[in-house]
């Protein structure tokens, strides 16, 4: 009589590959119209410092691109892993669920205060004229 161990594997990921590119254009997206919503807004205002506002921005949607893309990889892999673990019957849905990845919620909250902050901050100062005089 022949031992057979449980064996669980993923025949293919296309569904899940094509749903996390189609997420992550979505966020480029999102993050290059906010983005371009400030400097937008700083240049038609003339901001005094609209170089620096804009170059901030800039530097806030790395940071959120890089927040959100690492958080949507973690997600995808975790799925298959949980998938994975399902299908072998060596796990609980308890057990199987119990190291799942956490979103970061604290640090898209300080981001969304920053994009907040550059909004106040190309609103702060008046409009210089355009006529050149003072």
């Amino acid at each position: 009589m022949s031992m057979v161990l449980a064996y669980a594997q993923q025949s293919g990921t296309g569904v899940s590959n094509v749903t996390v590119v189609a997420v992550g254009i979505g966020v480029f997206a999102v993050l290059c119209g906010l983005v371009f919503a400030v400097i937008g807004l700083v240049v038609g205002r003339r901001h005094r410092q609209r170089e620096i506002i804009a170059v901030a921005a800039i530097f806030w949607a790395i940071i959120c691109a890089v927040s959100v893309g690492k958080a949507l990889l973690d997600q995808a892999k975790w799925s298959e892993e949980y998938l994975l673990r399902l299908q072998s019957g060596y796990y609980t849905q308890a057990q199987a669920d119990a190291d799942a990845p956490q979103l970061p919620w604290t640090s898209w909250t300080i981001l969304a205060g920053v994009y907040g902050a550059l909004l106040l901050w190309s609103f702060s100062s008046p409009a210089t004229p355009r006529d050149g005089s003072s």
